[in-house]
């Protein structure tokens, strides 16, 4: 009887330092100020691992991964997109299939297929910098929208660069 109470208690303690050490691990991530992102919807976007995120306050770039985003190299040729023309290609396709008020950048991705935009929308609580932040892909060619991140105050600069082999 002794024996089974024992394998039990250390079971359970197994299991109670298990679940701390991963409420740790969330606590610590969670700090940093990223979300976790678990889908795996970003995947099926061509072309997405060159796709960087830029934290212009932190000087730091991102990549996504399967929990959220990474820190990644920092590229020096990485081009701004904020001030996107209203009268281009990109504008208007996403204009012609979605409400773009929204829509904070837009980069058309390296072999001209899909477009990556940036949706800021105000959570309406009366405070600054209160939105959720998607981070999406319109594939042209299938006329179809892919979330391949999202944050809640999660403002970055985004790029597209090319990674096809040459």
């Amino acid at each position: 009887m002794r024996i089974i109470i024992k394998k039990i208690a250390g079971f359970l303690a197994f299991l109670i330092f298990g679940f701390i050490g991963l409420c740790l691990i969330v606590f610590l991530f969670v700090s940093k100020g990223h979300s976790f992102d678990l889908s795996d919807d970003y995947r099926q976007v061509d072309g997405w691992t060159g796709i960087v995120f830029r934290d212009n306050w932190a000087d730091q770039d991102f990549k996504r991964c399967f929990w959220g985003i990474r820190v990644s190299d920092c590229y020096s040729d990485f081009q701004e997109h904020m001030d996107f023309d209203r009268d281009s290609f990109e504008y208007k396709i996403l204009s012609d299939r979605m409400d773009t008020r929204y829509v904070t950048q837009i980069v058309l991705s390296p072999d001209g297929k899909n477009i990556l935009f940036v949706e800021s929308i105000y959570r309406g609580t009366g405070v600054t910098d209160d939105e959720d932040v998607y981070y999406r892909v319109y594939e042209i060619e299938e006329d179809s929208f892919i979330t391949i991140y999202e944050g809640f105050r999660e403002f970055f600069r985004v790029d597209w660069k090319d990674t096809s082999p040459r």
